[in-house]
């Protein structure tokens, strides 16, 4: 579920996985990264879940999935 913080121009939104959600490494792919795997993976954080922190121009809406490795 992503997370998101306003600023005057971009928005900060983090993408956040559950602990259960794969065991697999995991990308956050989207037109703000051309669908490119490995450019934003999740990291682990203290909870279990899983996240990544990306910086997007302002309003603007943005098309992601989940990309586990392997292409799941």
């Amino acid at each position: 579920m992503p997370e998101r913080v306003r600023r005057k121009d971009n928005t900060q939104v983090t993408f956040v996985l559950p602990p259960d959600a794969s065991s697999s490494a995991v990308s956050v792919v989207g037109d703000f990264n051309d669908w490119t795997p490995g450019t934003h993976e999740l990291v682990a954080r203290a909870d279990g879940a899983r996240a990544v922190t990306v910086r997007l121009p302002g309003e603007q809406r943005v098309f992601f999935r989940y990309l586990a490795e392997g292409g799941h």
